[in-house]
């Protein structure tokens, strides 16, 4: 007999738009209502189809189990009500209590980043997690889900959905924003006490793997949340070998009291090869498509549809591949057993046209020195032995073989294709006096290296405080030839007198720089005492000085913020012509609590006031105070004051403030800053004096001393980076980078001074376009168009607030809309000039920190320099 359908368990209405709720995340369309009645199913019987349809497997189970938001969260609370319903009703279990503690999390769509409590409660009050997990414990549920699953990915899902409610819960927020060659870094802090910095505790598999405390200086962060803004973390991931084999590896963050999740959970890539093998995947397909045409046959419109995929998956996927392949630095020993030197690609010379001198050799004895000649792809010309470097006269000289000269301590090792590089090098930049090229140290007979020394173009200003070049390079013979006379005064500084005897021959264009790790320098080569090095390369840098610019002194690196250098020198230039005028240049809206400190800190610090004017630019203020104060200052200082009601536009603002100064220095300068030092005018002034020199930048420093900005790196992603940021000052960077004046691709905009002459010949700033961001990029790079430099200057220090008046683009959409566009411009109008910046080493990964990860070397071709001209000589 047929079954009578028990109509007391006949499923509802209200019973189908739960459960589409409650399982799949949203509401049930009207043509599912009606199907679901119309096939008068029973309750589980529709909840088990829910369950084991692609829809919840995609859309709720894998995204929860993968730590991202579950889509139910944008659900309301009328729909919450309707779903928690149905436990009591049908699963016999009790909803969670709605309470006012959980905060909802905002999301950015752009970003998938999770920015923290929004400032209205969750519309649910309890957690959707917390719902799901209460579900779960109905027996009829787990069975349903069990037999659509299986068990273990239903345990997996309980675990997702218990982390997840605790993290709804919780006032703690956070992200892992770059994970790289086993690097995590993000933040972490908890919005209710943004003052504790909070203790991290690592997992990997639910392996402990350590901890650290989020306390790095994030002013973004700051801004947002109020508190200490030290929220920041950097931790390496020293996983157990008995994990690090799993065929997946899953981070979590938690915090270490609490145990609360900071963060959604992420996989960590570990295998080298995965990059590999995705480029041999795409790179099978092309060779199938090349197949099809190589007897000339032609693609039809599904293989030209497959190609122009394929093409697309490469270029998507190239950034992030180089960037997951990338390796710390400190980890260099790892890389130069991963990518060895290399041959050039480009046709040889006939032979090398080098003769070399080992420096320090016995003659007849072997050292590692001429094991390493003998041992090179291309042969020298001649090897000849002295006893030291002040032995080398220009008769000697006169009498080798070739056009150019590598003086090769006996302990130092070449790479095996060096000649092979520097005679590439020497045909295709003949009028060269001198090619380096990067180096690294050994220790003895070990075969490990490190302590690499990778370096961007040739770099006279930071030449002169320290010499980072060291004498690894070949020499045109007649340049060596006519510096010998410079030799034995300069004793043990020998390399840096004929660095810089072949600048005054043949000016600054007259040093290359081969960016190939060609050179194994030895810690015993090194072993003169730093006391006479240090005397030495002083007195030689003073006679070079004494030459081409006597009115420039040298004297001992010191410096308050980041302590002194020992091997480094400050090279102290005059400051022009006093009774040029400077006007500093400063737009404002409101923000009496900032522009007030920053014009009293530039009064209390100028050197030359009398010569000094100082225009703000009151971009619509309408706080009374404010304009009470602006109204006085005037008066009381001789500050100038000009009024632009306009909206916004950073650009157009200090074109119109260089328009009404007749100065001729210009100083662009945020309201958000604060002068540190007394007579950083004179060094701004000293710098600008210099021909070419086109724009000069400070140093920066965050309010609890780390650094803002030390320069500028041109980005593949974003433009553009500061070098430094978060750094502390006594770090000194790379090389001790931030601590000396350098060149760079450009300086940031916050402070940014020039010669009007050069900002009128650059146009000015591009304020049709870069109304607020990219804009000092943009001049940087129209100015070193004109044959000119962009410093960076250290001892110019200044303090910046970042932004704090104006806000951060990330955290506002319609900013973050405009900061793409004007990120698309700058990409199209300037193309690869954004992804060749000289002054940054094509080794390093152009995400992330600049100078941290060391990337896949590119195709073996020519050496990487810059030959930008350089009008007139150095003053």
């Amino acid at each position: 007999m047929r079954r009578i359908l028990d109509r007391s368990k006949r499923v509802t209405l209200d019973d189908i738009r739960g459960l589409y709720l409650l399982i799949l995340g949203r509401a049930a369309t009207d043509e599912e209502e009606r199907q679901r009645l119309g096939a008068d199913r029973s309750f589980f019987s529709v909840m088990r189809t829910l369950i084991g349809g692609q829809e919840f497997r995609h859309q709720v189970l894998k995204m929860a189990i993968a730590g991202r938001q579950l889509v139910h969260d944008g659900l309301s609370a009328r729909q919450y009500d309707e779903a928690a319903a149905i436990l009591p009703r049908h699963l016999r279990v009790t909803a969670p209590p709605k309470t006012d503690q959980a905060p909802s999390r905002k999301r950015n769509r752009k970003t998938d980043r999770y920015m923290g409590p929004s400032t209205h409660r969750n519309t649910a009050g309890a957690s959707w997690a917390g719902l799901l997990l209460a579900a779960m414990d109905s027996p009829r549920l787990q069975d349903a889900f069990e037999q659509a699953v299986g068990r273990d990915t239903l345990a997996d899902f309980r675990t997702a959905l218990t982390l997840l409610e605790r993290w709804d819960r919780s006032s703690i927020i956070g992200h892992i924003e770059d994970l790289v060659s086993m690097v995590c870094r993000g933040y972490a802090l908890d919005t209710d006490n943004p003052d504790r910095s909070l203790r991290l505790d690592f997992f990997v598999n639910n392996h402990f793997i350590g901890g650290t405390l989020a306390d790095l200086t994030r002013r973004d962060l700051q801004e947002r949340h109020g508190g200490h803004g030290r929220f920041g973390f950097e931790f390496p991931l020293n996983v157990p070998p008995s994990v690090l084999h799993a065929p997946q590896l899953r981070l979590q963050i938690v915090e270490h009291d609490s145990r609360t999740p900071v963060c959604r959970p992420r996989n960590v890539m570990t295998d080298r090869a995965n990059p590999v093998g995705y480029i041999q995947r795409m790179a099978r397909d092309l060779a199938r498509l090349a197949d099809k045409t190589a007897d000339g046959g032609a693609l039809d419109t599904r293989d030209t549809s497959d190609l122009a995929d394929t093409l697309a998956r490469i270029e998507k996927a190239l950034p992030a591949l180089e960037h997951y392949g990338a390796v710390p630095r400190h980890d260099y020993d790892l890389y130069a057993s991963l990518y060895p030197p290399r041959r050039p690609q480009a046709p040889l010379p006939d032979s090398s046209g080098i003769s070399v001198l080992l420096i320090g050799d016995t003659p007849g004895a072997r050292s590692a020195g001429r094991d390493s000649v003998d041992a090179q792809t291309l042969p020298p010309l001649h090897v000849g032995a002295v006893d030291s470097v002040a032995a080398i006269t220009d008769s000697l000289v006169a009498g080798l073989p070739g056009d150019h000269v590598l003086l090769l301590p006996a302990d130092d090792r070449l790479s095996p294709h060096a000649l092979e590089w520097f005679a590439v090098a020497a045909v295709r930049y003949r009028d060269a006096g001198i090619i380096t090229c990067d180096h690294d140290y050994h220790a003895g007979r070990s075969d490990r290296y490190d302590r690499p020394h990778f370096k961007p173009c040739f770099d006279y200003d930071m030449l002169l405080e320290r010499n980072i070049i060291g004498h690894s390079f070949i020499i045109r013979r007649d340049r060596l030839a006519a510096a010998c006379r410079h030799i034995p005064a300069a004793n043990t500084a020998w390399d840096l007198a004929l660095l810089l005897a072949a600048v005054e021959a043949g000016g600054e264009d007259g040093v290359v720089h081969l960016d190939r790790m060609l050179w194994h320098r030895t810690a015993a080569g090194d072993d003169d005492t730093p006391e006479t090095r240090i005397a030495d390369e002083t007195a030689v840098v003073t006679a070079h000085l004494a030459r081409v610019a006597p009115e420039v002194r040298v004297t001992a690196h010191t410096d308050p913020f980041d302590g002194d250098l020992a091997d480094a020198r400050r090279i102290v230039r005059p400051a022009g012509d006093t009774e040029q005028r400077l006007a500093i240049i400063i737009p404002t809206r409101n923000a009496l609590d900032m522009i007030r400190p920053c014009v009293e800190s530039l009064l209390a610090t100028l050197s030359l006031p009398e010569a000094t004017d100082i225009i703000i630019m009151d971009n619509g203020s309408d706080d009374p105070e404010t304009l009470a104060w602006l109204r006085t200052v005037g008066t009381d200082t001789g500050v100038t004051v000009c009024r632009d009601e306009a909206p916004f536009n950073w650009s157009a603002l200090n074109n119109r403030a260089a328009g009404l100064s007749d100065a001729e220095l210009l100083l662009f300068l945020n309201n958000d800053t604060l002068a540190l030092r007394p007579g950083w005018d004179r060094v701004l002034r000293g710098q600008l004096a210099r021909p070419n020199v086109g724009a000069v930048g400070a140093r920066l420093l965050y309010e609890d001393g780390t650094i803002q900005h030390g320069g500028v790196v041109l980005y593949d992603v974003g433009v553009a980076a500061h070098e430094a940021a978060g750094e502390s000052c006594t770090s000194g960077l790379y090389l001790e980078r931030s601590k000396l004046t350098h060149g760079n691709s450009a300086v940031t905009g916050a402070f940014l001074g020039c010669r009007r002459e050069v900002f009128e010949a650059a146009g000015g700033f591009e304020a049709e376009t870069l109304r607020v961001a990219f804009n000092d990029v943009d001049f940087c790079l129209k100015v070193r168009e004109h044959g000119l430099k962009v410093l960076y200057v250290p001892e110019i220090t200044f303090n910046h607030l970042e932004s704090k008046s104006r806000g951060y683009d990330h955290q506002d959409d319609s900013k973050a809309e405009r900061a793409l566009r004007e990120r698309l411009w700058m990409e199209k109008t300037w193309g690869d000039r954004l992804h060749r910046d000289p002054f940054y080493p094509r080794v390093f990964s152009r995400r992330g920190k600049a100078f941290a990860m060391l990337k896949a070397p590119g195709p073996p071709h020519g050496p990487h320099t810059d030959r930008q001209a350089r009008p007139g000589s150095e003053q």
